[in-house]
């Protein structure tokens, strides 16, 4: 294999160090096997000019530029669909007709296609496909196999030709496969679970009070931190509610939300309500080489969330040594699956959530012992998996790909 094609909804650029930085990761380790990687990322356009009234995400979107580094080059489509009743359907078109101009532009022919979400990156894959005539992988993730292809007809139509299409589907937890499996009729026998992974030159075992001075967190608290953007899905709300009763209890305890988002006033809005204010630090979005710091300087993770895939936080947190608190949703329990590594709850119910932080706080974890769980998950070992199944699909003399190119033979031979 020489070549390789990634198609992802969004991609780190140097205005936005934080989207979809799992994708990155996980292409730092594979594009040591390839002579050249491209990346397109169909990220939402917005002219700068028409930037300052967005929030802070989209902002960062309309500053993204083509960029190369090392055997990569990342290319950022220039998409304006406006809302309409058929926008989902031009998002879709306009996207895979942006890809073939910049494939076309810049002469590149993939050995294989490997796109990251169902919709839009699956669409325009699966369209490349028939144009191209090259195999292509899907990796689902978790919002694109849970809640999107149940939004309305379009999307869970668009999402089963997808599936159907992928000569091999990636998803991230047993739980989205039985999703995929059960409820958008996808082959069980083209189904892998391979999950996100982390960096361990980046995430490892680090001085806690070194990490705390570093930051300006208090040294002799106990340090409830959580990370994701600010959203309701994540629901950080229920976090704050948590810590009313957590307070009751302890004092010496402080509560970190990193992350940006919509969420955030109303959240700031809870604390000052709940008179929370000394008790918690919002500190805003954190570049993706700082949150080591954070979670070095942590005593506990908490992960709230209300629905989730396999969040790569989840990963790093336990290289870092740090026991998690997750709530019962997606891939987070075949993570913490056992009392060593942390505590599973109900989403959405505070309650739960307090006591098992209160129970954290108050025991003394093993933190070589959540390390050495964590080494199984790394971004080589992740990499080589996919690695395998890209050789499998290109060696496979009866795959779907193959089959259809000799279906298109005959058909021109008539």
């Amino acid at each position: 294999m020489k070549n390789l094609l990634i198609i992802t909804s969004r991609y780190p650029h140097p205005h936005d160090s934080v989207s979809s930085v799992f994708v990155y990761s996980q292409i730092e380790e594979l594009k040591n096997y390839f002579e050249k990687v491209v990346v397109i990322s169909t990220t939402p356009y917005t002219p700068k000019v028409l930037s300052k009234k967005l929030e802070p995400k989209r902002k960062r979107d309309s500053l993204a530029e083509d960029y190369k580094y090392g055997n990569v080059e990342v290319y950022f489509t220039k998409d304006i669909v406006l809302p309409s009743k058929t926008s989902k359907q031009k998002k879709g078109k306009a996207g895979y007709k942006s890809v073939v101009k910049i494939l076309d532009k810049i002469n590149f022919d993939p050995d294989i296609i490997h796109a990251h979400f169902t919709w839009p990156s699956g669409y325009i894959a699966m369209e490349l496909k028939k144009h191209l005539r090259k195999p292509f992988i899907l990796t689902a993730h978790g919002y694109d196999v849970y809640d999107l292809p149940f939004r309305d007809d379009y999307y869970n139509d668009v999402v089963k030709n997808v599936l159907t299409s992928a000569d091999h589907i990636i998803t991230v937890s047993q739980n989205n496969k039985d999703i995929l499996i059960n409820k958008l009729n996808a082959s069980p026998e083209k189904i892998s679970i391979i999950q996100n992974g982390y960096d361990p030159k980046k995430f490892k075992h680090m001085d806690k009070k070194e990490c705390r001075i570093k930051l300006g967190l208090p040294i002799d608290k106990k340090i409830v931190i959580s990370i994701g953007n600010l959203l309701p899905v994540k629901g950080h709300i229920y976090l704050i509610e948590a810590a009313k009763d957590i307070i009751k209890e302890r004092k010496d305890i402080v509560f970190v939300i990193t992350g940006e988002g919509p969420e955030r006033k109303p959240l700031e809005n809870s604390i000052e309500e709940f008179g929370l204010d000394d008790y918690f630090i919002l500190t805003g979005s954190k570049p993706h080489k700082q949150i080591p710091f954070w979670m070095g300087a942590s005593d506990i993770i908490v992960l709230p969330s209300l629905n989730e895939g396999v969040p790569t936080v989840l990963f790093e947190a336990q290289a870092s040594g740090k026991p998690v608190i997750g709530t019962s949703v997606g891939g987070i329990p075949d993570i913490i699956n056992e009392e060593k590594l942390g505590t599973v709850v109900s989403p959405g119910d505070s309650g739960q959530l307090s006591t098992a932080i209160l129970n954290a706080s108050n025991k003394d974890w093993d933190e070589n012992y959540i390390i050495k769980t964590s080494m199984e998950f790394t971004w080589d070992k992740i990499a080589s998996q996919i690695m395998q199944i890209y050789t499998n699909i290109l060696q496979n003399p009866k795959s779907n790909i193959e089959k259809k190119n000799k279906n298109a033979e005959r058909g021109n031979k008539r």
